[in-house]
C-alpha cells in the first residue's frame, strides 16, 4: 500500500478528464426498479449536470438515482510530477474536485480559504489573486501554477476552464523552482472527451450578477483519435460596494490527439478578458486619546467605495499550451510541455490609506500603468520504475525554463500633489480624471526579465512493501535585467530616453532539498514524514540601495493519511515551518523594499473527505495554527490572515429513491478565530480582527436533461475585515454581503 507506481498509458497519467455532460458515456442511465441493472456515474468528473436516473419501463413505481462518491480524489500529480495516490505522497496535499469547487460556492483562486481551516484570504477586489497557507501569504509568479507551468501574479483567471486544484503545502521549490513556503495552488485544465456532450448553463443573483457558461466536447475523428473541447463563459457582476462592478469573456478551445495507446499530444489555448473597477481597502483613522499610534477601523457604511468611480483595469490573457506524452515499452514515460502566456494590463486608480481622526487622508495617489506580462514556460520530464534488491523502484529527473518579461509604462501623481479627500463625507467630484498618461507627474518606461531554468532528480525507493523514501533536489538558477527610463516629462519623453540600468543581470543559485518517507501501518493507514527547503531570489534592494538576500524557508511535517472505507479520505498533520530573509514593499520609500526578519508557523491540521454516510458527502478541515515574527522589527507579532483556530465543514445529500429522487440539499459552515494583523506606520500597533462565522446553503433539483440550483453565500451576513499585505497597509478590506445565486443547466 506504500508504493506508488508510474502509470502505464497517458490517458491515466493525465488529468482525469471532465466532461460537459456524462450521459452518454454510461454515468447517467434510465433504470426501472427491477431488474435493476444502474451504471454508477462519477460525479467527481461531472460539471453540474443532474445527478440522477429516471424510469423508463412501463410498471416501474421509483425512481432511483445511482451515484459514487463525489468529494473524494484519491491521487494528484502536483506533489512529485507523477500521479500518485495521496496516501503514498509524504507530503499534505489538498484536492478541490468540481463538486466541492460547485458545493462551496468557490468563484476565484482566493476562495479556497472556504474548505481550508488554516488557510485565510483578503477579500481584495483588485484582480491580484492572493492565497494564505498555514499564515503565509502566497502571491508571485510561482504561488499559483497553470497546468504545472508558472504564470504571472497579476490575474485571478476565471474558473470555468479548470476541473479541480490540487493545493501542496508547504514546500515546493525542489519541483517548480522559487517559491515562499506556504504552497503553491495548481489549477488542472479540462481535457477533451471521446463522447460528444454539451452543457449549457446561466445563472442570475443578487449584487447584479449574470452569467452564461457553454462546454461542449466529443470526438473529431471515427476512431476517436481526435477530440476536441470547447469552453466560453461571459461574467458581468456588480457588488456590494457602491460603484464597483466587473466583467470576463472566455474563450478556449482545444484539441487532443492519440495516435495510438502510448503516445498523446494536446494542444489548449485559453483567452480571457476582465474588466473591473478596482476598490482599495477601507482606512483606518488615528485615535486621538488613545495609546500612540493607536488606530481604529473607520466607522463607515459597509457599502462605501475606496478608490474613484472612474477607476478602470482592463486586462487581456492569452494562454497557448502545447503537451506531449508517450509511454515507452518498458513502462517508462517522457512528458514534455511547453506554454506561452501574455497578459496585457491598463490599471488607472486612486488609493487610500490611513486617515486622520476627522477623515481627512495624509496618504494618497494617483496612479496608472500600461504593462505587458510575456511569460515562456517549457519543462520536459522522464520517469519510470526499476528494479533492484526484489522490488520496484522510481526515478524521476526533470529540466525546465521560465522566461518572463515586463514590459511597459508606469505613471503616478506625487501623494503631495493628490486632491485631499474625507472619508466620512467623500465628494468624488473633487478628484479629477486623468485623460491621459501624460497628465500625471512621473512616467517611467520599464524592462523587467526574469530568467529561471533548473534540474530536478527524485527517487521513490522501496526498501520493503511497506516503506517507501522519497528524495529529491533541485539545482535552480535565477537572473534578473532591470532596466528604466523617463521621469518627469510625457510618455514621448519617456519612449525616447535611454535606459538605465538598475540590476544589471544579477544572478543566484541555489540548491533545495525534499525528503520524505511513508510507512504502511495497515491496508488503510500510512505515517509520514517530510522535510523541505523553498527559496525566493527578490532582486529587490532595501533603501538606499543594498540587494536583499534570496528569502529562504524550511518545513518539518509529520502526519497520517489514511482511507475509511472506499469513499472516505482523511490526514493528520503536524508542521513547522520557517520563512527568514522576508522582503515586503517598504510603506515609506516608493521602490524599496525592507527585510521583515524571520516569521514562523508551527500547528496541527486535520482534514477529512468524501460519502461517510450514503448520499452524504462532506469535506472538513480542523486546525489549530501557531504564527508569528521571532526575529526582526516585528518580533512577537503575528501575520495577517493567520487564523489561530480555524474550523470548515460543507456536506451535502443527494435524495437517491422515491418521488423526491434528484434533489440535493448542502450547505456549510466557515470559522475563524484569533485574526490580528499589525501597522507599521504606527508603532507597530497590532490590531486585532478577531473571529468570523459564514454560513452558506445550497439547494438543487435534476430533472432528466436540466439542474436546477439555489445557493446562498453568508446567510447570517456576517462583517469581518481582513489585509492583503503582510502588515497593515493601504487599509483593510471587508467581505462580501450576504448573496443568492440561482443557477440553471441544459444537457445534451
Amino acid at each position: 500500500t506504500a508504493s506508488p507506481k508510474t502509470t502505464a498509458s497517458p490517458k491515466t497519467t493525465a488529468s482525469p478528464k471532465t466532461t460537459a455532460s456524462r450521459r452518454k458515456n454510461g454515468y447517467l442511465q434510465n433504470v426501472a426498479l427491477a431488474p435493476l441493472a444502474a451504471v454508477p456515474f462519477n460525479l467527481a468528473l461531472c460539471v453540474g449536470q443532474p445527478a440522477f436516473a429516471q424510469d423508463s419501463g412501463a410498471g416501474a413505481d421509483e425512481i432511483i438515482v445511482v451515484g459514487e462518491k463525489r468529494y473524494d480524489f484519491k491521487s494528484a500529480s502536483s506533489g512529485t510530477k507523477m500521479n500518485m495516490a495521496l496516501k503514498d505522497t509524504p507530503q499534505a496535499i489538498k484536492v478541490i474536485t468540481a463538486d466541492v469547487i460547485q458545493a462551496a460556492n468557490i468563484r476565484n483562486f482566493q476562495d479556497v480559504y472556504k474548505v481550508d481551516a488554516s488557510g485565510g484570504t483578503s477579500h481584495a477586489i483588485d484582480s491580484f489573486p492572493r492565497n494564505y497557507y498555514r499564515g503565509f501569504r502566497q502571491q508571485g509568479d510561482n504561488s499559483i501554477k497553470v497546468d504545472g507551468y508558472r504564470f504571472t501574479a497579476d490575474l485571478d483567471l476565471d474558473l470555468s476552464t479548470f476541473e479541480r486544484f490540487e493545493i501542496v503545502k508547504g514546500p515546493t521549490s525542489t519541483l517548480y523552482g522559487q517559491n515562499t513556503i506556504g504552497g503553491t495552488l495548481n489549477a488542472v485544465s479540462k481535457r477533451p472527451e471521446e463522447e460528444f456532450a454539451m452543457t449549457v448553463s446561466g445563472e442570475v443573483g443578487t449584487q447584479d450578477r449574470y452569467r452564461g457558461d457553454i462546454d461542449v466536447t466529443g470526438p473529431l475523428s471515427a476512431d476517436g483519435r481526435w477530440t476536441y473541447r470547447f469552453i466560453g463563459a461571459y461574467e458581468d457582476l456588480g457588488s456590494f460596494l457602491d460603484f464597483a462592478e466587473s466583467s470576463v469573456a472566455v474563450v478556449s478551445p482545444m484539441v487532443e490527439f492519440q495516435p495510438d495507446d502510448r503516445t498523446s499530444f494536446l494542444l489548449r489555448f485559453n483567452y480571457q478578458h476582465h474588466d473591473d473597477v478596482p476598490h482599495w481597502g477601507s482606512p483606518f483613522v488615528q485615535v486621538d486619546d488613545g495609546e500612540p499610534g493607536e488606530l481604529a477601523l473607520a466607522d463607515i457604511p459597509r457599502s462605501q467605495f475606496f478608490g474613484m468611480p472612474w477607476n478602470e483595469a482592463e486586462r487581456d490573457v492569452f494562454i497557448g499550451q502545447l503537451s506531449a506524452d508517450h509511454v515507452f515499452d518498458n513502462g517508462w514515460t517522457v512528458r514534455s510541455n511547453v506554454q506561452y502566456s501574455k497578459v496585457k494590463k491598463f490599471v488607472q486608480a486612486y488609493s487610500n490609506g490611513f486617515s486622520q481622526s476627522n477623515g481627512d487622508e495624509i496618504f494618497s495617489s494617483i496612479y496608472a500603468e500600461d504593462i505587458d506580462d510575456d511569460v515562456f514556460s517549457g519543462e520536459v520530464n522522464l520517469f519510470g520504475d526499476v528494479e533492484a534488491f526484489g522490488q520496484d523502484h522510481t526515478l524521476f529527473v526533470g529540466v525546465d525554463y521560465s522566461k518572463k518579461e515586463e514590459t511597459g509604462l508606469e505613471a503616478e501623481l506625487a501623494p503631495g500633489n493628490a486632491v485631499p479627500f474625507n472619508i466620512f463625507n467623500p465628494d468624488y467630484s473633487l478628484v479629477p480624471q486623468p485623460q491621459s498618461l501624460d497628465d500625471f507627474d512621473e512616467i517611467i518606461n520599464i524592462v523587467d526579465e526574469n530568467t529561471q531554468y533548473g534540474v530536478t532528480a527524485q527517487a521513490l525507493l522501496r526498501p520493503t512493501d511497506s516503506l517507501t523514501l522519497l528524495i529529491g533536489g533541485r539545482y535552480s538558477f535565477s537572473k534578473q535585467l532591470s532596466k528604466e527610463t523617463g521621469g518627469d516629462g510625457t510618455v514621448a519623453e519617456a519612449l525616447a530616453a535611454p535606459f538605465e540600468v538598475t540590476i544589471d543581470n544579477i544572478s543566484f543559485e541555489n540548491f533545495t532539498l525534499q525528503t520524505g518517507l511513508t510507512y504502511a501501518l495497515t491496508d488503510d493507514l500510512n505515517f509520514y514524514f517530510q522535510y523541505g527547503e523553498t527559496f525566493v531570489p527578490g532582486f529587490v534592494r532595501s533603501f538606499p540601495g543594498q540587494l536583499i538576500d534570496p528569502e529562504e524557508g524550511r518545513n518539518y511535517e509529520i502526519g497520517f493519511k489514511g482511507d475509511w472505507g472506499d469513499n472516505v479520505s482523511y490526514s493528520l498533520a503536524l508542521f513547522d515551518m520557517r520563512r527568514t530573509n522576508i522582503a515586503d514593499p517598504d510603506p515609506l520609500n516608493n521602490g524599496f523594499f525592507i527585510p521583515l526578519g524571520v516569521q514562523r508557523s508551527r500547528g496541527i491540521e486535520f482534514d477529512v473527505t468524501g460519502e461517510i454516510l450514503p448520499n452524504l458527502n462532506i469535506i472538513g478541515s480542523v486546525a489549530v495554527l501557531d504564527a508569528e515574527f521571532i526575529e526582526g522589527e516585528f518580533t512577537g507579532l503575528q501575520p495577517p490572515n493567520a487564523p489561530e483556530f480555524g474550523l470548515s465543514l460543507f456536506a451535502d445529500y443527494l435524495v437517491t429513491t422515491g418521488p423526491l429522487a434528484g434533489l440535493g440539499i448542502g450547505g456549510g459552515i466557515v470559522h475563524k478565530d484569533g485574526l490580528r494583523t499589525f501597522a507599521q506606520f504606527s508603532n507597530n500597533f497590532e490590531f486585532d480582527f478577531g473571529g468570523f462565522v459564514e454560513v452558506d446553503a445550497r439547494i438543487s433539483y435534476d430533472l432528466e436533461d436540466w439542474s436546477f440550483v439555489l445557493s446562498g453565500t453568508n446567510l447570517t451576513n456576517e462583517k469581518y475585515y481582513t489585509t492583503a499585505f503582510t502588515r497593515l497597509f493601504n487599509g483593510v478590506h471587508v467581505n462580501p454581503e450576504r448573496a443568492v445565486i440561482f443557477k440553471v443547466s441544459r444537457f445534451f
